[in-house]
């Protein structure tokens, strides 16, 4: 992201000393980052769809996620990493399909509850 960054601002002729990070935290399941500064809307850009890609990540392995919890905490987690008996709630759209139009609104609506593994097929 910070790569990304750079380089538009290189581009745009601004100084690095124009954007600054003053805030960065884990918000409803995925990254928030807060900037300041003298910058484009291009750089706004980067920051959301680095956000919204943190919400397509597994909180546990970092694979692509699935789809996400609701209860305690709201967490993106991939097939292998989810929570079993628990609500999944699947993202709507494939992950390939965003860059362009911002939405981490773009959840699914009816949850699935994934199995409980079969304890005699784990290996110890």
């Amino acid at each position: 992201m910070f790569e990304e960054i750079r380089y538009e601002l290189k581009r745009e002729g601004k100084s690095y000393n124009s954007f600054r990070i003053f805030d960065i935290k884990e918000k409803y399941g995925y990254l928030d980052i807060n900037c300041t500064g003298n910058y484009d809307s291009s750089v706004e850009k980067i920051v959301d769809k680095y956000e919204y890609i943190s919400f397509r990540t597994c909180n546990k392995c970092g694979a692509p996620a699935f789809g996400y919890t609701k209860h305690p905490w709201i967490l993106p987690y991939c097939k292998r990493c989810a929570p079993r008996n628990t609500e999944i709630y699947k993202f709507g759209t494939p992950k390939n399909k965003w860059y362009g139009a911002y939405s981490l609104m773009d959840k699914g609506d009816k949850p699935v509850i994934l199995p409980e593994e079969n304890k005699s097929t784990i290996k110890l």
